[in-house]
C-alpha cells in the first residue's frame, strides 16, 4: 500500500508519495504516478486502490478527470468534488468493504478573508477514522478532514498509506523539530520524508522505494498562469522531484497537472544535474 508523507509549515508543503502498485505481494508497477498538482494551490495524493474496477481507469487519471470536469482550481473545490465523486464511484466496485478503502491526501494553501494564505492538510476517505488511522473496512460514503496550520511556531507532520510506525512519526517529528531550530529548508525535509519512507519499504514490500516529491511555496493571490517545475524545492513556483533508486541521471518523470478545466499528464522533463538535486 502506498505511503504518503506530508508536511505543512507556514513557509512551505511538502508532499511524498512511493511510487508501487502492488496486488498483494506482487509488483505491478515501481513508477506510478499518484500526485497531482492544482494550479499553484497543492496537490492530491492518494493511497488505496490502484483502479477503479478491473476495466476502469487508473486512479491517478481518475483524480485528472474528475477535477478538470469540475474545473476546481481551489484545494476546498477539489475536496468537494473528490467526495462527491468517489462516494458514487466506490459504490459501483465489484468488491467488498475490506477491500474498498481508500484515502486521498489534499496538501497545500487556502486563501481565507484578508486575503490570507493559510497551508492545510486534507483527507478525503471512505475508511479513516477522525485521528486519521485505518477502519478495517470501508463505510459507504467519503468525509473529509481538515488540519489548519496556524502556529507560527509549529508545522505538521501527516501520513496516509501503509503502516508508518509511531515510533518514527516522533523521530521524525524531533528531526523536523531541532532541524527548524537551525534554519533548514524544504530540500532538507524533502530528504527526511524520503528517508522515512524508504526505511518503512524496507520492511513493507507494497512500499516502494522509487519517490515523487512536491514542494509548494504560498499560492499566489492575483491571477496569472500557473506552471510547475522539475527542480530542487524552494523559490515561488511549485516543483516537483522524480526520486529513484540508485540516482537515475536520465529524465523526471513528475505529477499530473490541474488548474480549472486545463489538465496535464504525462509531465516528462530534462535531467537533474546532480544527486543532491534528487534527495
Amino acid at each position: 500500500m502506498t505511503l504518503v508523507l506530508a508536511c505543512v509549515t507556514l513557509l512551505y508543503v511538502t508532499a511524498v508519495a512511493d511510487r508501487r502498485l502492488s496486488r498483494g505481494s506482487e509488483v505491478d508497477e515501481d513508477f506510478a504516478t499518484k500526485a497531482v498538482v492544482i494550479c499553484d494551490r497543492g496537490a492530491v495524493l492518494y493511497s488505496g486502490i490502484a483502479r477503479l474496477g478491473p476495466t476502469g481507469p487508473r486512479m491517478d487519471d481518475w483524480i485528472v478527470q474528475i477535477l478538470a470536469s469540475h474545473k476546481v482550481v481551489t484545494l476546498s473545490e477539489a475536496a468537494k468534488a473528490l467526495r462527491v465523486e468517489a462516494t458514487a464511484s466506490f459504490r459501483r466496485l465489484p468488491y467488498a468493504a475490506t477491500h474498498r478503502r481508500h484515502a486521498f491526501m489534499i496538501v497545500g494553501w487556502q486563501v481565507i478573508a484578508g486575503p490570507t494564505r493559510q497551508p492545510v492538510i486534507a483527507v478525503v476517505s471512505n475508511a479513516l477514522d477522525d485521528e486519521w488511522n485505518w477502519l478495517s473496512t470501508s463505510g459507504d460514503e467519503f468525509r473529509v478532514r481538515v488540519l489548519v496550520q496556524q502556529d507560527t511556531a509549529k508545522f505538521s507532520v501527516a501520513t496516509i498509506g501503509a503502516n508508518f510506525p509511531q515510533a518514527k512519526l516522533s523521530w521524525m517529528r524531533r528531526s523536523l523539530r531541532r532541524g527548524f531550530a537551525r534554519g533548514i529548508g524544504p530540500r532538507s525535509v524533502i530528504r527526511l520524508s524520503a528517508n522515512a519512507i524508504r526505511s518503512v519499504a524496507a520492511l513493507d514490500p507494497t512500499v516502494g522505494k522509487n519517490l515523487l516529491a512536491v514542494y509548494v511555496p504560498p499560492c499566489s493571490l492575483e491571477g496569472g498562469s500557473r506552471f510547475l517545475l522539475a527542480s530542487a524545492p524552494g523559490g515561488a513556483v511549485p516543483t516537483y522531484l522524480d526520486i529513484r533508486m540508485p540516482f537515475d541521471r536520465g529524465t523526471q518523470h513528475g505529477p499530473h497537472f490541474v488548474c480549472g478545466d486545463t489538465a496535464v499528464t504525462g509531465v516528462v522533463t530534462g535531467s537533474l544535474d546532480s544527486s543532491d538535486d534528487a534527495t
